[in-house]
């Protein structure tokens, strides 16, 4: 009979109970913890311009609320297996030049840039617990609730909390790992920055393109 080490024991109360979790992962009792989260979180709102003129909605998490976020991003951080090569964004040593220069091949002839629209809103309360709840995590339902509600505001990812971009890598894993191994079975190069999704191809006419990624007919007279 093999008896867990005190360090198992710990790590897996700190995984099932919202007082273990909250006192280790956070140093602080749970009763201060409720007090900074419910019954809603608090945020500042603002707005900047993106390159198209376009308005952005930043919502930046209270200085109380962020010392937490940024310490349950730490404790998350250090659990977390290695993400896939192909996502660049908020990924330490990648970055935009890292995920262009991916396609920057010689013999890249062809590029499909695609945008996620809405991309942190769209990831909701419910699909952070549930990725908190699976590997390489295995929270209890009680944490993984509590961490959500700690980094989701209004039953999405703000865009602003320090948490949302390591957040949305990890529920877009298998959408990563999906995508990974179409652009495999196709001959395609597949990277993401955040919500920028771009495909690579080497075939030297339109037609030869994947049926999987584009359909092509020549018309003439």
């Amino acid at each position: 009979m093999v008896i867990p080490s005190l360090n198992v024991i710990f790590e897996q109360l700190t995984r099932t109970f919202v007082p273990s979790f909250s006192q280790a992962a956070l140093g602080i009792p749970y009763a201060q913890l409720k007090d900074i989260i419910y019954p809603s979180p608090p945020y500042k709102h603002f707005q900047i311009k993106k390159r198209n003129g376009s308005p952005r909605f930043i919502a930046e998490p209270r200085q109380r609320l962020k010392v937490m976020q940024e310490k349950v991003l730490t404790f998350l951080e250090e659990r977390m297996s290695p993400l896939k090569p192909a996502v660049h964004g908020f990924v330490p040593k990648r970055s935009i030049v890292t995920n262009a220069r991916a396609h920057c091949s010689r013999k890249t002839q062809f590029v499909l840039n695609l945008d996620l629209q809405d991309f942190f809103p769209t990831i909701t309360f419910f699909r952070v617990r549930g990725v908190l709840r699976n590997r390489p995590f295995n929270f209890s339902h009680e944490v993984a609730t509590v961490i959500a509600h700690m980094c989701t505001l209004n039953g999405s990812l703000p865009q602003g909390a320090p948490t949302s971009p390591f957040l949305s890598n990890l529920v877009c894993r298998t959408m990563d790992r999906d995508l990974t191994d179409l652009a495999r079975r196709n001959r395609a190069t597949y990277t993401r920055y955040a919500d920028d999704i771009t495909f690579s191809f080497a075939v030297r006419t339109a037609s030869r393109l994947p049926a999987a990624f584009a359909w092509w007919t020549r018309t003439g007279t």
